[in-house]
């Protein structure tokens, strides 16, 4: 009695897919008949990680601002790797 009970749900489960499938098919075929493209779905953005900025770095980057100013007032140019071994 069980194995029957059984193979009725199966039965009855593959109507109903068979039926879905039917009636995605039909929206397809009213989509194309219409001349619609088919929605894409959008893909959410990830949202990016932020970094800590340390008390250090922040300093780190202050001075090397400073200090590309003072360069470009002198006139030397920054960068260039003849410059960095002169500054040394």
């Amino acid at each position: 009695n069980r194995s029957s009970d059984l193979e009725q749900k199966k039965k009855k489960m593959r109507k109903k897919e068979e039926k879905d499938q039917g009636e995605k098919g039909k929206q397809e075929k009213k989509r194309i008949r219409e001349g619609k493209k088919k929605k894409k779905k959008k893909s959410k953005r990830k949202e990016k990680k932020k970094t800590k900025r340390t008390k250090k770095g922040i300093n780190k980057e202050k001075s090397e601002k400073e200090e590309r100013e003072k360069d470009m007032k002198t006139g030397v140019k920054t960068g260039d790797p003849r410059v960095e071994m002169r500054k040394k």
